[in-house]
């Protein structure tokens, strides 16, 4: 029985110098680009080092027939995603058969279900468990809904919570919260079609939010409680971090192609010349530029044929950028709110992705939520590939999910029981502090 409920996660190469578990690959397909990571994992089998990964080749392009993290396109997805994944393949020397995949549209759905069962003979033992678990995995979906994750959050008996390991407690009953993450199966589809047209195979799929966690999160972070929010282009998720444990991940199908539109739109500006506005003076508080400084502007339609341009004051950029960002950590914060009036109170906010990189927008999101903002970006695992950019956050966590997850199996392969010698939620906890 495998501990997240995940398919065994290990990039199939075919170069005899490579173990195939040795080797992991990560597929991030977003709106703006798509990146192919490929790292070796050292010391897999040793379990008296630390197992560590090293990236050995990356692949990016911009993405073609993805709109707000949903295909639109195949075939343009499908040749975004073979250049991506030859390019890192070229630089690695290795073949890659299979990959984990990100989950990144909008169509997320995050839930708590608490499933209870009886215990017999008053204490808890390895059936009892095995029993609500089992109850809690055949939980009832939509029809038109694919589970991504299960994720137990903790056990109770008779009504007393927090309970990691319960086997050998006394009790009336055994009672399991569980976390499932879902989303839409026609997009799920999709991408597992277009990615098996580039001739490789998804392993795993892992929600963008969580990924960009696991590769930006500090232990502290994740015990304190931190809401991490990924910046994209199509869309903006988030995940709630409390105790360790993931409690909640959501998607708002907002973000920084809506503020490039926005740029172009109301400065009558093409979108290519928007985008390069965005980039170098698109921050969100207005302050930081002159206001005397002017700009020169491209005009749209028929200025694009004489070459007539407007001048405009820096400032404005920002002015136009600033109520969609605002706009985006509204709904955020009106998401979690509708869980739980509290539930963004007193938690640290990470921002990653790339829109986290404009200016003010770490001052912003404090206003906005209250608390202490970081910017981050991914661990860099290489010395020659520098993946030092929070635009690689996803795909960098994605290897990391992969390496630990991978580790786990192994050490339940050798078991004959899964609740032997150790509690199944401390397990869990393990493998999320390793990940982080």
């Amino acid at each position: 029985m495998h501990l997240m409920s995940f398919n065994r996660m290990s990039g199939q190469i075919r170069d005899k110098n490579y173990n195939h578990k040795s080797i992991s690959a990560a597929l991030d397909v977003g709106t703006d680009k798509i990146v192919c990571i490929i790292a070796k994992n050292h010391n897999f089998y040793d379990s008296k080092k630390n197992s560590t990964i090293e990236i050995i080749g990356i692949g990016h392009n911009q993405s073609k027939g993805v709109r707000a993290g949903n295909i639109v396109d195949l075939n343009a997805v499908e040749d975004s995603i073979r250049t991506a994944i030859e390019a890192a393949e070229s630089m690695a020397g290795v073949t890659i058969d299979q990959l984990i995949v990100n989950v990144s549209s909008n169509n997320i759905e995050s839930a708590v279900y608490e499933v209870g069962v009886p215990i017999h003979n008053s204490q808890v033992n390895n059936k009892d468990v095995q029993t609500a678990l089992h109850a809690s995995y055949g939980q009832e979906l939509k029809d038109d809904k694919t589970k991504i994750h299960t994720i137990p959050l903790g056990f109770s008996i008779d009504g007393i919570q927090g309970i990691l390991d319960p086997i050998g407690m006394y009790g009336q009953r055994l009672n399991i919260n569980m976390h499932i993450i879902t989303t839409d199966t026609g997009p799920l589809r999709n991408l597992n079609l277009v990615v098996e047209r580039a001739h490789a195979k998804i392993s795993k799929m892992i929600v963008s939010p969580l990924a960009s966690a696991v590769a930006t999160l500090s232990i502290d972070e994740a015990d304190l409680g931190t809401i991490c929010i990924d910046m994209g282009a199509g869309c903006t998720s988030f995940c709630l971090f409390v105790d360790g444990m993931l409690k909640y991940a959501d998607a708002i199908p907002i973000g920084g192609r809506d503020v490039t539109l926005d740029i172009a739109k109301q400065l009558s500006t093409p979108i290519i010349d928007a985008e390069k506005l965005k980039v170098l003076y698109g921050g969100v508080l207005s302050h930081v530029y002159e206001t005397g400084d002017l700009i020169n502007i491209p005009l749209v339609g028929e200025g694009e044929k004489q070459n007539l341009i407007q001048k405009v004051p820096k400032p404005i950029v920002a002015d136009i950028v600033r109520p969609r960002v605002t706009e985006i950590f509204e709904l955020i914060k009106e998401r979690l709110n509708n869980i739980s009036n509290s539930l963004h109170k007193d938690k640290r906010i990470i921002l990653t992705g790339g829109m986290s990189q404009l200016t003010g927008v770490d001052e912003l999101a404090a206003q906005i939520f209250g608390g202490p903002v970081r910017r981050a970006v991914p661990r860099n695992f290489s010395n020659d590939i520098n993946v030092n950019s929070p635009i690689f956050s996803t795909a960098v966590g994605m290897l990391i999910f992969a390496q630990n997850d991978n580790l786990i199996i192994e050490k339940l392969s050798k078991e004959k029981k899964v609740f032997k010698n150790s509690g199944y939620l401390s397990d869990i906890s393990k493998w999320l502090r390793d990940s982080f």
